[in-house]
């Protein structure tokens, strides 16, 4: 009995083991991992973002991450476009990048790689697109010299 047991628990410690070691294993078909963040790096938690072509959309968890569904056409290194369905409560909230809605690539389904997604409020977004005011605002900017004692010859 005693060696059936040590047995039984010697098995289950080498699957435990090679699923551990092979986050592969874990890896779906047909799910596109995305991760959210804001433009200074901290997960977005809360947003709903989904593909535009065939496939679902999943809310953003606590780490900014969202596994979405594909469609069943949808196979790796197919290009995709990303949008927001739903923002947090209290945010209104536009992805910066990928800019302009530029479709990514879906990642190997082997991988562990993600889409790296960036959002930020909307009217900073909309004030970014919006040339007139990027060109206005580089145009204004000074570069200053920075105050440097003259040398003097004695």
């Amino acid at each position: 009995m005693q060696r059936a047991l040590r047995n039984a628990l010697l098995i289950i410690f080498i699957v435990a083991s090679l699923c551990l070691a092979c986050p592969i294993a874990w890896a779906e078909s047909g799910i596109l991992v995305v991760h959210v963040a804001d433009p200074q790096g901290h997960p977005v938690v809360g947003l709903v973002i989904g593909v535009i072509e065939d496939g679902g959309y999943a809310k953003t968890d606590f780490q900014g991450k969202a596994r979405i569904r594909l469609g069943s056409n949808t196979q790796e290194d197919s290009l995709v476009s990303l949008q927001i369905v739903a923002c947090p409560p209290g945010t209104d909230l536009g992805i910066a990048n990928p800019w302009n809605g530029q479709k990514v690539p879906v990642p190997s389904f082997k991988s562990d790689r993600s889409v790296e997604v960036v959002v930020m409020n909307s009217r900073d977004l909309a004030a970014m697109r919006n040339t007139t005011i990027s060109v206005t605002l580089t145009a204004k900017i000074k570069i200053k010299k920075p105050n440097v004692p003259k040398k003097t010859n004695k």
